[in-house]
């Protein structure tokens, strides 16, 4: 089998000649090449090329078959220090985004703390749902199609059609915190610009499924400490059907990003329709591991991760993370495709990504 053909077979919980082996590790990767840990014969390799040298399927992450276009209003831009300060003048008022992103952050490629959100009071309203307004949803499936030729046979991609309204409120315009301040103070204005961003989700929505990506990935970031199971009920759980029925009615496989700590919610995640658990992240670094949500999820729901991140990491043995693999693979016998929750840390060993295949094959040898 192709590491395509692989991966699809699992996340159609059928049978595989063996376990697809696809992490996503372009953290490591860009860290490396930037602090020249990467090995030299890899230089002017792309990632996939060094991924498909390590034994690797490939993932694809991250592409999105649309794009926003802000049209009509301007933002600005100024830095200050170790904060990146983000603001637009509407016709209702000045919205301000305050971001710190130190320069340890930036090196790392990873995202900065937001210091202050879009909507922090009443009077931020009107400025919001003007940039909602002038916010255009345009397709991009040319930039889907070249990343299936780059992925070739060798791995699938994961196409992301971005969180459902309400989710997308708490990450882009209040934060987790202030879309529950919010939620007391300002009910109907907060409902009001949950709905203007559900009218433009229903547009991302549609042009993931006429894309040509077989694997659509939706929402994610679930915590049961901020997104705890009534709010999921309430505000995601009707979105997250609406999206895997559109997908299982063109035949695509609907996937989202379980990462966090879901007690409680894989009873939810089940309901919504999804067909694929990803980037799930089993202890220690969450308490539940891939055989706790097979007893929620039975049949229904693949998974594709199961490794923690911190087991690449000097914090583990050489003995340990053997250890955390087998057991990973017994847990997930039949329904998984390996990778990690979420991501091969900067400070992961490439040696360590580099054993997986040979504990894969151990592990079926002694099957």
């Amino acid at each position: 089998m192709t590491g395509r053909e692989r991966i699809l077979a699992a996340l159609h919980r059928q049978p595989v000649d063996e376990v697809p082996w696809a992490p996503r590790w372009e953290l490591w990767y860009n860290a490396a090449r930037a602090d020249g840990r990467l090995p030299d014969r890899y230089d002017g390799w792309s990632i996939y090329d060094v991924a498909r040298d390590l034994g690797m399927s490939l993932k694809g992450y991250g592409v999105r078959p649309y794009r926003e276009e802000v049209r009509g209003l301007q933002l600005t831009t100024t830095s200050r220090g170790d904060e990146v300060v983000r603001r637009y003048d509407t016709p209702f008022g000045v919205l301000t985004q305050v971001e710190r992103r130190t320069s340890e952050l930036r090196e790392a490629g990873v995202r900065g703390r937001v210091m202050k959100d879009w909507v922090t009071t009443a009077a931020n309203y009107d400025a919001a749902l003007c940039l909602v307004e002038h916010t255009y949803i345009v397709a991009q499936h040319d930039r889907v199609a070249a990343e299936l030729r780059s992925l070739g046979d060798d791995g699938v991609l994961l196409a992301f059609v971005r969180h459902a309204p309400a989710h997308t409120v708490m990450r882009e315009f209040t934060g987790y915190e202030g879309f529950y301040y919010q939620l007391q103070d300002n009910y109907n204005r907060l409902h009001e610009l949950i709905t203007a961003v559900d009218e433009q989700q229903r547009l991302v929505e549609a042009i993931g499924i006429e894309s040509p990506a077989q694997v659509l990935e939706y929402d994610g970031n679930y915590d049961a400490g901020l997104t705890p199971p009534p709010i999921y009920e309430r505000y995601l759980l009707p979105a997250h059907r609406r999206l895997t029925e559109a997908a299982h009615g063109v035949g695509k496989l609907a996937a989202t990003h379980v990462d966090g700590r879901n007690d409680g919610l894989l009873e939810l995640i089940r309901q919504s329709g999804f067909d694929v658990g990803e980037a799930f992240t089993p202890p220690p670094m969450t308490n539940l591991g891939i055989a706790d949500s097979r007893r929620v999820w039975g049949r229904q729901m693949s998974i594709w991760g199961g490794l923690a991140a911190t087991s690449f990491t000097p914090m583990f043995s050489d003995e340990e993370f053997e250890t955390h693999v087998h057991q990973a693979l017994e847990e997930g016998r039949g329904r998984l495709v390996l990778g990690t929750g979420d991501n091969v840390p900067t400070d992961g060993l490439l040696e360590r990504v580099r054993r997986v295949p040979a504990l894969i094959a151990r592990w079926q040898g002694q099957g």
